[in-house]
């Protein structure tokens, strides 16, 4: 495919093999992803949770939601 760079969550970092991707020629980089705050029905907001959540609370708005990251 001709990648260069390989780009993941940081939490991947513990499953992906460093010397792999080194060997290969293309550059691993991390990110953390800001959480997509939304109206959640029972009390303040929880992160981290499934997309099931989003959807459940948000209906059809959830798309704006995600949008927003």
């Amino acid at each position: 495919m001709g990648a260069t760079q390989f780009l993941a969550q940081r939490v991947a970092a513990k499953y992906l093999d460093e010397k792999a991707f080194e060997k290969e020629g293309i550059g691993l980089r991390f990110f953390t992803p800001r959480p997509a705050v939304y109206p959640q029905l029972w009390g303040p907001f929880v992160p981290n949770l499934s997309a099931f959540d989003l959807l459940f609370n948000c209906g059809p708005k959830a798309r704006v939601v995600l949008e927003r990251i």
